[in-house]
């Protein structure tokens, strides 16, 4: 939802949206690796306790944090598509909220590699990440969809990598242009 000039996450209304909060800023900030029962307590201001009366254990977490991230950036995408079209693919430089939901993503799909039940949750979730695709290329053929989707978050990375000079709108001309080179029959 947007407050101001900025997308952020709705206000947590429960423990699985305060953690995955948690989860996406620690992610961003540290890796995965970095995502642990105490570091998620102090961030989200919580006994440690509280996580593991709820959850055994951090895979278990992940798994709940992986559908509601995958929600929240479906959610930003789409809107950031309403609101700068195309362009809104691709997080600005101060676009915090929307940074850290890509960042935190990618690093639960690579874990979902090795957790099936994550796995389940990132496929479940591609559905709703594609609409922001599907709304900022209305018209497109599915396959040429398909590759674009591939790209995306690659270039999303590329954009977020400390010292890249891939800016938003440079990002929005490689993925035009894949989507061109795609099905070149279908035009641009």
């Amino acid at each position: 939802m947007w407050a101001g000039d900025q997308w952020q996450v709705p206000m947590p209304v429960g423990l699985a949206q305060d953690l995955a909060w948690s989860t996406a800023v620690l992610a961003s900030e540290h890796g995965l690796g970095g995502v642990t029962f105490r570091a998620l307590a102090r961030h989200a201001r919580m006994a440690p306790g509280t996580i593991t009366n709820h959850y055994r254990d951090k895979a278990e977490v992940l798994c709940i944090c992986t559908s509601v991230i995958g929600r929240w950036l479906s959610d930003a995408g789409i809107e950031h598509v309403y609101i700068r079209g195309p362009i809104g693919l691709f997080p600005t430089p101060d676009d915090y909220c929307y940074r850290v939901l890509i960042s935190a993503w990618a690093q639960l799909e690579a874990a979902s590699l090795n957790v099936p039940e994550m796995a389940d949750r990132v496929r479940g979730m591609a559905p709703l990440l594609r609409r922001g695709l599907q709304d900022a290329f209305p018209g497109r053929p599915v396959g040429q969809l398909d590759a674009a989707w591939r790209c995306l978050a690659r270039i999303r990375l590329e954009v977020l990598l400390p010292g890249s000079d891939l800016s938003a709108p440079g990002a929005l001309a490689l993925l035009e242009e894949g989507l061109a080179f795609s099905c070149p029959e279908a035009g641009t």
